[in-house]
């Protein structure tokens, strides 16, 4: 592993890989390993969906394929254990993990332009969208990678501690921006969804009348608000151990046993956040229909010969259904 700056440097480094015993290293690889696995899990599910179904590409779903796809890549660095890869690890680790930030900030605020602002054409801001999810992540880990400061951190292939300028730079300034302006959206989102609820449906108002008077029903209201909650707690609570743990190290006033806590919950749940937000924004129920119907067409393949089978009638239905909203 590479070793930056001096004598001092690298006791402070040497000082912190001797703060984890064998035992704590091989928990907080098990547990890597672990949550690294079911995020490419439930990443490849997600980029499998948007891909096969073609009722799935819609733009919103396309700005969860793109957040799956960056997640999908800090997972696989999680694998890579070579100690002579550490720079690679680091530096593709902390790129992605800045364009989840972004990917994560754009939906929420695509879900702002479609409620607050009543935008019915979101795509056309899909190139800012692009610029934000790969180009800022850019600008902020040029700099620290042009500085050489990616590298070995203790156990953890990352910014050394003796970096807090290029940490703030990469890691603790946008991860604080995203939270903040999540919590931003979701306040506003919220009220605006209050706002659509109070308006009253007439007996007669048919749903292509209430969609063009923009009124929300207690229960999609509840539902948007309930999903914008849980992109923002998702982040939060997966983050939150990985920033703590980082802090611990700056402050360097914790005891070894608080450090080798905020490790374990950092080595388990920062790799999750890829199944996780596969649970959050990628399940839903049109993805659960189009699967729902995929499986019941092989069985309908398999038993063709019994054209009354209830599920064949369900199915032609449903494909009727389909081909008239298309």
């Amino acid at each position: 592993r590479r070793v930056h700056g001096g004598v001092k440097e690298k006791e402070k480094m040497t000082n912190d890989t001797q703060v984890f015993s064998e035992r704590d290293k091989n928990i907080i690889q098990t547990l890597s390993f672990v949550s690294a696995s079911l995020s490419l899990c439930g990443c490849l599910f997600v980029i499998f969906s948007f891909l096969f179904f073609k009722n799935l590409q819609t733009f919103p779903f396309k700005l969860i394929f793109f957040v799956s796809c960056t997640e999908l890549f800090v997972s696989c660095m999680v694998f890579l254990t070579d100690s002579n890869a550490c720079w690679i690890n680091a530096a593709i680790t902390d790129y992605f993990e800045l364009s989840t930030m972004m990917w994560i900030s754009v939906i929420s605020y695509n879900i702002y332009q479609t409620l607050c602002k009543g935008n019915k054409n979101v795509e056309s801001l899909e190139n800012y969208y692009h610029v934000t999810g790969w180009g800022i992540p850019v600008l902020l880990w040029v700099p620290v990678a042009v500085s050489d400061s990616f590298g070995e951190a203790g156990i953890w292939c990352w910014i050394p501690t003796t970096k807090v300028i290029q940490r703030w730079v990469c890691y603790y300034g946008p991860w604080a921006f995203v939270i903040m302006f999540n919590i931003l959206i979701h306040i506003y989102v919220t009220k605006t969804v209050y706002s659509l609820q109070s308006k009253k449906l007439g007996p007669l108002q048919t749903l292509q009348s209430r969609e063009q008077s923009n009124i929300l029903t207690d229960k999609e209201g509840s539902q948007i608000i309930l999903r914008l909650r849980l992109y923002v707690f998702v982040f939060l609570w997966v983050s939150l151990w990985s920033f703590g743990h980082r802090i611990n190290e700056l402050v360097d006033e914790s005891s070894q046993s608080q450090l080798t806590f905020f490790a374990i919950m950092h080595a388990f749940f920062r790799p999750l956040q890829g199944f996780l937000n596969s649970l959050v924004y990628g399940i839903h129920r049109k993805l659960l229909n189009e699967y729902k119907i995929f499986f019941l067409t092989l069985k309908i393949f398999k038993y063709d010969r019994r054209q009354s089978d209830p599920i064949l009638q369900r199915y032609k239905s449903y494909s009727f259904t389909t081909d008239q909203q298309k």
